[in-house]
């Protein structure tokens, strides 16, 4: 049911995820996974309030959930509530080292912060967990880009691009083009 109800919110049909999920739930009221989904559910539909309770039953069933402290930090951070955010990213990780997308979101807390250097190791760690992620070598070259390192930036970018020809590149090809213009190659820009 949980494999079901997920598949049904990845796909945005939040709609049929909650039925699924509410059985799952009268089958079996202890499971934390349970109210993962349903929180993931409720965030995906952007009602934030219903979201974070069923993130924080799953903790009190289970205080370790990596799922659900990634959760909260997705409801902080798009609340603009950058502090709460960056504490559940990190107990995320802290319960699961090996979790991805923790890595990619405290990375962007930390690029929009411009602390680069410790936006570029949660990038490089992204980087190590999901190989070949566009997502992960681009915000790598934006730190680098941040930073003033407009080579290393387009070294990286142009990388990405080639190996990647079948990807949205769209923000690859924008950092690009910002760094063409710092290096004043306008027709490259």
């Amino acid at each position: 049911l949980l494999a079901r109800a997920k598949n049904f919110t990845v796909a945005g049909k939040i709609d049929d995820a909650l039925p699924v999920l509410a059985l799952a739930k009268s089958i079996d009221k202890d499971n934390p996974n349970v109210y993962v989904g349903l929180g993931d559910a409720y965030y995906f539909r952007r009602a934030f309030s219903p979201a974070e309770e069923n993130y924080n039953t799953a903790l009190k069933l289970k205080p370790n959930n990596p799922q659900a402290h990634f959760g909260l930090g997705e409801i902080h951070f798009r609340k603009k509530e950058y502090t709460e955010a960056l504490d559940q990213f990190k107990k995320a990780i802290n319960d699961d080292p090996n979790f991805a997308d923790a890595y990619l979101e405290l990375g962007r807390l930390y690029y929009f912060s411009e602390n680069y250097n410790d936006a570029l190791n949660a990038f490089e760690k992204y980087s190590k967990l999901q190989p070949g992620s566009v997502d992960g070598e681009t915000y790598i070259a934006k730190v680098k880009y941040g930073q003033k390192k407009y080579d290393e930036a387009l070294e990286i970018l142009e990388n990405v691009v080639k190996n990647n020809p079948d990807k949205d590149l769209s923000s690859a090809y924008k950092y690009m083009a910002y760094v063409y213009n710092e290096k004043e190659d306008y027709v490259k820009a």
